[in-house]
């Protein structure tokens, strides 16, 4: 099989390379059709054709459904509870996605976000609580891999006996939108399907016993009981939630203190200044995102500066070369926190499709931030304290960072 146009995208090898892959691409090609062995997709990279295309309404949220379709019969009755779970997610139309997402956006605006700042504090305490502030502290270990899960759990209703399941599911989640093959859509299934089943059975408790909690699921209980939406689609929401919420924060934190450290006139500014931390994380969001690509699916036939999107087809939208466009961007291979450009980085989207949950990622950032400086000042990170998970679609996390807390 001849190698498909830029196979180097989809080697995890070339994940680290990502600025020059994309960069490459945006001064050539632009636009191009990626004819994988799993993976088939027109690929953008220009910023405004990328902000044109997420408000465009010939193009939605795809399922993973397309690359369950090509394993054999026996595979796919073996996969039932994820195909279910990949045809309800987030609503069964647009419509319906469109009408779940107003209904539930009132739990992430930044009057309610706020609201749980003193939880946020609570929960790093607690995490914080046993550490040897003597030896090395993993930051994406210790804080930001499970805060965001506890958070997430919070807004959703769970007894708190309960939320530690979370960080659980997510890592199912997370390795379940992660697959292209068989063997890892069945691994990941009964994480998906046991947190799919719990908040089911959470949903149809709060309807039995009465809402008043003013959470989500007291909004997912009166959806249910008002007819508007099916318990498949309100099960699968919340796991969306978790799953976009958790992981997404977690990667950003982590880059977060990644650039503060390499950057130590700016980690000066920030630490002696915490008004100026979310310019900082503007500019983190700009210059080292999280999600490489937005993908969305063709509903009908249309020709696109040159390209013809046919119905079913897959868009990749490059984030991460959208927010180094030359023409949107100034000095885009520099990290500088009063880039005035940066505020407008795709990091969390754009238009209807913008990330709902982008203030409550940017206070659980802020407040871990202002927790750790503010007491401890003078950390440094360990030498060697990094290490990084790499994936197809150039993606790459920081999944370990340690640093030196030096107590005064």
């Amino acid at each position: 099989m001849s190698q498909p146009l830029h196979a180097e995208i989809f080697d995890p090898k070339n994940s680290p390379d990502y600025v020059n892959i994309l960069e490459n691409i945006r001064h050539n090609e632009e636009t191009f059709y990626f004819d994988g062995e799993h993976y088939q997709a027109w690929v953008v990279t220009k910023h405004d054709d990328i902000i044109e295309l997420l408000r465009d309404e010939r193009l939605i949220q795809p399922s993973l459904l397309p690359r369950i379709a090509s394993f054999t019969p026996e595979q796919q009755e073996q996969l039932a509870p994820l195909i279910e779970f990949a045809q309800v997610n987030l609503g069964k139309t647009r419509e319906r996605k469109h009408a779940l997402r107003q209904a539930t956006k009132q739990f992430f605006m930044p009057g309610s976000v706020n609201r749980l700042r003193e939880r946020v504090r609570e929960i790093i305490e607690v995490l914080f609580a046993e550490k040897d502030i003597n030896q090395p502290v993993d930051i994406v270990g210790t804080f930001s891999f499970p805060m965001p899960a506890w958070v997430l759990a919070e807004i959703l209703g769970v007894p708190r006996e309960d939320q530690h399941l979370f960080i659980k599911w997510s890592e199912a989640l997370i390795n379940f939108y992660r697959s292209y093959t068989f063997e890892e859509f069945l691994a990941s299934q009964p994480g998906v399907v046991e947190m799919l089943d719990y908040c089911s059975a959470h949903i149809e408790k709060r309807l039995r016993d009465g809402t008043g909690d003013n959470d989500l699921i007291d909004d997912f209980a009166r959806l249910l009981d008002a007819g508007e939406f099916e318990m498949g689609e309100l099960a699968a929401s919340c796991a969306t939630f978790l799953m976009a919420g958790h992981e997404n924060t977690s990667h950003f934190i982590g880059n977060a203190f990644n650039m503060m450290f390499q950057n130590p006139e700016q980690f000066e500014i920030i630490k002696n200044d915490f008004s100026q931390i979310p310019k900082f994380l503007d500019e983190v969001l700009r210059y080292n995102g999280v999600v490489p690509f937005v993908t969305r699916e063709v509903l009908e036939d249309f020709e696109y500066k040159g390209c013809e999107f046919k119905t079913g087809q897959l868009i990749s939208l490059s984030l991460f070369s959208a927010n180094r466009d030359e023409d949107n961007f100034s000095n885009v291979n520099q990290f500088d926190m009063y880039n005035d450009t940066a505020k407008y980085h795709l990091g969390f989207g754009h238009g209807e499709e913008y990330c709902r949950g982008s203030h409550l990622a940017l206070m659980e950032a802020r407040e871990l931030l202002e927790f750790l400086l503010s007491r401890y000042p003078n950390m440094e990170r360990v030498e060697g304290g990094m290490e990084t998970l790499c994936q197809p679609m150039l993606r790459r996390y920081i999944t370990r960072f340690d640093v030196m807390l030096n107590p005064a």
